[in-house]
């Protein structure tokens, strides 16, 4: 039985700046995101505190905080950060 995979999607703001990484990090980036694919649980996630399904883990050095919209299985990738390297 094969897990089902999940939507990605940005917020408005989060696509403009994705759009800023420089080539060199894209694909540092995209790795970070991807684990999204799996669902709303990639390792080392919190909740948002004072927030309904909002969560934030880091990787690739890179702060990631998304919105989990379990009713139609999509992340939405509200706001990201470098930080530098992990």
């Amino acid at each position: 039985m094969s897990q089902v995979r999940w939507n990605i999607r940005f917020s408005s703001v989060a696509n403009q700046d994705k759009y800023r990484i420089p080539r060199g990090e894209a694909a540092a980036f995209r790795n970070a995101i991807a684990v999204l694919y799996d669902g709303p649980q990639p390792p080392g996630v919190r909740p948002i505190p004072n927030t309904v399904n909002s969560f934030e883990y880091t990787r690739n050095g890179y702060l990631i905080s998304f919105e989990a919209l379990v009713e139609i299985q999509t992340n939405r990738v509200i706001y990201f950060d470098w930080l530098g390297a992990d």
